[in-house]
């Protein structure tokens, strides 16, 4: 169960990056209507969101009551300048970041 659960997560390596290639900057940028987040902002919510969860992870693997933060998603996407960075970089970042946790996991204990 576990080996298929790190499976499954290394999977996600590229779809990310995947996904948002080809696009113009208008297609990143553009809304479904209005107040809602464009394609670019959601990148950088996925990868920020990844960092927080790798975070966590290695909170439960090393401590013995970790604090699992949350975060506030409107705050992230203001205070972060989601509009103005890079899906490209912010799709490169979750790649490697995903890398770097599926070896940790690899090598994890059942």
């Amino acid at each position: 169960m576990i080996k298929e659960l790190i499976e499954n997560y290394r999977k996600g390596i590229g779809l990310l990056s995947y996904a948002t290639s080809g696009l113009s900057t208008e297609d990143l940028l553009k809304t479904p209507g209005p107040g809602d987040w464009n394609t670019n902002q959601v990148v950088l919510h996925i990868t920020d969101t990844e960092l927080l969860f790798t975070e966590r992870m290695k909170r439960v693997l090393t401590e013995k009551e970790p604090a699992l933060v949350k975060a506030d998603e409107s705050e992230w996407a203001k205070q972060f300048f989601y509009s103005e960075q890079s899906a490209g970089e912010s799709a490169l970042l979750f790649d490697l970041n995903r890398k770097s946790t599926v070896f940790i996991l690899d090598r994890l204990n059942d």
